[in-house]
C-alpha cells in the first residue's frame, strides 16, 4: 500500500550511509557521540596545524656588523608578532621602539652578556640624541621578552628629570606581561619606566628576573625624587632575584603599580630607599637581602604608602628578609594607619656597632630589632656575583 511504500521510503532514508554502517550495531546516541568526537579531533588537529604553521612562519632576525641587520633599529621595521631578533655583541648607540602589533616578540643578544651586548642612549634628548618618543632607548608597546641586553645612558642628559629611561613600556592593547631577563641597566635616568595604572600604563605587567641595576639617575640630574633603578606605576611589578646596587640620588625599586613582588633580590643604598612602595597596593616581599652603605641615613631604608594610598592599602606579606644594619637611624616607615607590616622570619646581622633603625607611622611595623644585641659580630653582606659576569 502506500503507506506501506512511504514506511520503506522513510526507513531508507534513515539508515546510515556505507561510510558509517560499521557503527550499525551501536545504539545512534552512541554513533552520534563517536561522529562528533571525530569531528572535534579533526578540528584540534587542524587548529594544531594552523598554529605550528604560524610559528614556522616566525623570523629570526640576526643584527650585527655582518648581518642582514646592522642595527636593532634596522631590523625592527621587519619584525612581526612572534618574531625574535637575536644581536651580535657590541655597542649599539641607536633607539627604537616596538609597536603594539609586535606581539610575543623577543629581542635578545646572541651572546646572553649584557656587558658584550650594550644599547648606548647617549645621554637622551638634554644630550641631542632623542629617545624613542623622548622617552627610552627600547620603547615598549606590547608583551614579549628582552634578554642579555645592556642598556647605558638612557636620558638624563638635560639634567632634568622627566621620565626618560633605558626601558620603556606602556599602551599594551590588553593585560600582559613584559619579560625582562638577564638585563643591566646602568646610568639611566630610570633603568626601566612605566606610567601609571590609571593611564598608559594600565595593562602593562612587567617581571624582571636576573638582571642588575646601578648608578640610574645619571650624575647631572637633580635629587628631585624621579629617577630611579626603577620607577614602575603600572599594574603589576615582578623582580625575582636581581641585583639593586647605589641609584644615583633617587631609589633602587620604587613602584606604584597595583601589585608589587618582590623574591629574593640583593638590595644595597647609600641613600635612598631600598625598598619605597610610594602608593600602597598589594605587596609581597619574600627572602633576600637588604643593607645599607654610609655614614648616616638621610632617607628611608624601606616604605610602604608613604607618598599616597593611589594603589589602595593591603596587609603587606613580608617574610623571610636578611636585614643588614651599617648606618645610625635607617628609617622603616608605614604611613598606611591601620595596618601592621610585619618582618616575619626575619633575620637581621649587623654590619656596624653605630648601626640602628627606626620606626615611623602612623601604621605599625613588627619583627624588627632597632639596635644591635649585646655580643654582635659585624659582618656586611658583599653584593653576590652577577652571573656569570661580573663580581661586585
Amino acid at each position: 500500500s502506500d503507506s506501506f511504500r512511504h514506511d520503506m521510503m522513510d526507513a531508507q532514508m534513515a539508515r546510515p550511509s556505507r561510510h558509517a554502517r560499521a557503527h550499525d550495531h551501536f545504539p545512534t546516541s552512541f554513533y552520534h557521540t563517536r561522529m562528533y568526537n571525530m569531528k572535534g579531533t579533526f578540528f584540534g588537529v587542524l587548529c594544531v596545524a594552523l598554529l605550528c604553521m604560524d610559528n614556522a612562519l616566525a623570523a629570526t632576525l640576526l643584527v650585527g656588523s655582518t648581518r642582514t641587520y646592522r642595527t636593532p633599529r634596522d631590523a625592527i621595521g621587519a619584525m612581526k608578532a612572534g618574531d625574535t631578533m637575536i644581536i651580535d655583541n657590541g655597542t649599539y648607540k641607536t633607539t627604537f621602539g616596538v609597536g603594539v602589533n609586535i606581539t610575543n616578540f623577543t629581542i635578545k643578544s646572541a651572546s646572553g652578556n649584557p656587558y658584550k651586548c650594550i644599547l648606548d642612549g647617549q645621554g637622551g634628548v638634554g644630550s641631542g640624541f632623542p629617545l624613542t618618543k623622548g622617552k627610552g632607548i627600547i620603547h615598549v608597546m606590547a608583551p614579549g621578552t628582552i634578554q642579555g641586553i645592556g642598556f647605558v645612558n638612557g636620558g638624563g642628559g638635560d639634567g632634568v628629570s622627566d621620565g626618560e629611561a633605558g626601558l620603556y613600556a606602556e599602551s599594551f592593547k590588553a593585560l600582559s606581561q613584559l619579560n625582562v631577563v638577564n638585563c643591566s641597566f646602568d646610568n639611566n635616568e630610570n633603568g626601566i619606566f612605566v606610567p601609571g595604572a590609571s593611564g598608559n600604563g594600565a595593562n602593562v605587567k612587567i617581571s624582571v628576573t636576573n638582571s642588575i641595576f646601578s648608578r640610574n639617575k645619571p650624575n647631572g640630574v637633580v635629587s628631585d625624587g624621579q629617577g630611579h633603578n626603577v620607577y614602575i606605576s603600572g599594574n603589576t611589578f615582578i623582580s625575582n632575584k636581581n641585583i639593586w646596587l647605589p641609584s644615583k640620588y633617587g631609589n633602587n625599586l620604587k613602584s606604584r603599580a597595583l601589585t608589587t613582588t618582590v623574591q629574593y633580590d640583593y638590595n644595597k643604598h647609600d641613600q635612598g630607599r631600598c625598598l619605597d612602595i610610594a602608593s600602597g597596593g598589594k605587596l609581597t616581599v619574600t627572602g633576600g637581602v637588604y643593607t645599607s652603605v654610609g655614614p648616616t641615613a638621610v632617607s628611608n631604608f624601606i616604605c610602604y604608602a608613604c607618598e599616597n594610598t593611589n594603589s589602595g592599602i593591603y596587609t603587606p606579606t613580608i617574610s623571610g628578609l636578611t636585614i643588614v644594619g651599617s648606618r645610625a637611624n635607617d628609617c622603616i616607615w608605614n604611613n598606611a594607619a591601620g595596618i601592621t607590616m610585619n618582618f616575619a622570619s626575619t633575620t637581621q646581622r649587623w654590619a656596624s656597632s653605630g648601626a640602628s633603625f627606626r620606626i615611623q607611622g602612623p601604621g605599625s611595623v613588627t619583627g624588627i630589632v632597632l639596635t644591635p644585641p649585646q655580643g654582635t659580630t659585624y659582618v656586611a653582606i658583599p653584593a653576590p656575583v652577577f652571573p656569570p659576569y661580573v663580581n661586585y
